[in-house]
């Protein structure tokens, strides 16, 4: 497939020619296509699809999910002429969340219907910012729903008198721990990049890790790691908990 055939191309379509049985049973309606990249080598031609499904409702209240395929193509030699055909090298699928109000409340049969709603006017999700989708080690959904809970709760605590989360720095310093409290409270919710749920390291209750990119120019990204700490014994089932620490290590990445 060439650059030129895969742009002339509707979603379904490229799902069809690429994933064949499962393209076709796939319901995918948006796609992004990228081709010519390379930073230091150029990358004529076609370089990767992202198809995307409608966003739907993960099964959390409040939380919407969208299911993707990414799909990695071959490359040519940086002096290639023109719009080379490529072939298919690679490809994965992943599913990333977006939170639209973190609530303890679970949905029940009268909410099944707005829920789907709600989540599929998210749509477009290509070149979409607001919200950002986030990303979930594992793809688990209720990994993303206890985060952006744990997340939200802890910045209800940064609002309390005389309680500062940890904080240090790593790389140049943006300000972050001049007041790690007042940090904490402006991370948006809707621009978290990535996050991840597992046991705290000593083993009581359960850690959030989220990543947040404060802001990026050039090669620059100013960005923070929270580790939250909670007193939660499960989250599947999700129940209620409580915050009980948060550590920011926050800084300024350089790329070569």
């Amino acid at each position: 497939m060439t650059l030129v055939e895969a742009r002339k191309l509707t979603p379904q379509q490229l799902a069809e020619r690429l994933l064949g049985a499962a393209g076709s049973a796939g319901k995918y309606i948006e796609a992004k296509i990228s081709g010519n990249g390379g930073l230091m080598i150029h990358m004529p031609g076609l370089n990767n699809i992202d198809l995307y499904r409608r966003p739907a409702s993960s099964g959390f209240m409040g939380l919407c999910k969208v299911e993707s395929v990414h799909v990695s193509f071959s490359t040519s030699r940086y002096d290639t002429p023109g719009d080379p055909p490529h072939h298919v090298t690679d490809f994965w699928k992943s599913i990333a969340f977006a939170m639209r109000a973190p609530t303890d409340k679970r949905i029940d049969s009268g909410d099944w219907d707005r829920e789907e709603r709600d989540c599929a006017r998210l749509a477009p999700v290509v070149g979409r910012t607001d919200p950002m989708f986030f990303a979930v080690a594992g793809d688990i959904p209720v990994d993303a729903y206890f985060a952006m809970r744990a997340l939200a709760k802890a910045k209800i605590a940064a609002g309390a008198a005389n309680w500062q989360p940890g904080c240090r720095i790593s790389g140049p310093d943006w300000g972050a721990c001049k007041d790690a409290a007042a940090t904490l409270r402006g991370i948006p919710i809707d621009r978290i990049h990535y996050v991840a749920v597992s046991r705290c390291v000593d083993g009581a209750g359960f850690c959030v890790t989220a990543h947040w990119m404060k802001s990026f120019s050039g090669n620059e990204t100013q960005e923070a790691e929270l580790t939250i700490r909670t007193d939660a014994t499960k989250i599947d089932p999700p129940t209620d908990f409580a915050v009980t620490s948060v550590d920011i290590v926050a800084g300024t990445t350089v790329d070569d």
